[in-house]
């Protein structure tokens, strides 16, 4: 698939998703998985997650694992600046804390939401 579209994940889905045997979480990753999409992970959320996940060390190698077979692209961090150059994309997000999770991709799936959103604005 050329160009497939890029999803921004959150902590939760990540955690989740890794954790769990089956639902929601675990669909979105088998699909980032199979090429349906690009799994897009920020890097405070890849942190996030690693941080989470230690105490489990099989879901830990099962996280590093996913990242690998998803082609996941792992990001850098966003400055105060890019995250001020995008305010307009706040009305599309729950909370403050998910743009950087959407930056530079069309959709994101956060824990908070139940479907994958498009995103309006344009980073």
């Amino acid at each position: 698939m050329s160009n497939p579209v890029r999803v921004g994940v959150d902590t939760n889905v990540l955690c989740a998703g890794v954790r769990a045997q089956w639902g929601a979480q675990k669909g979105v990753l088998i699909l980032a998985a199979t090429g349906v999409f690009r799994l897009v992970v920020v890097r405070p959320v890849h942190e996030e997650a690693e941080h989470i996940l230690i105490p489990y060390s099989t879901a830990l190698r099962d996280y590093q694992r996913l990242l690998k077979i998803c082609r996941a692209e792992v990001g850098p961090e966003l400055t105060p600046e890019q995250i001020a150059a995008h305010v307009d994309l706040l009305p599309h997000l729950r909370h403050v804390n998910d743009l950087p999770v959407v930056y530079g991709c069309k959709h994101s799936l956060t824990g908070s939401s139940r479907t994958i959103q498009p995103i309006s604005g344009r980073v």
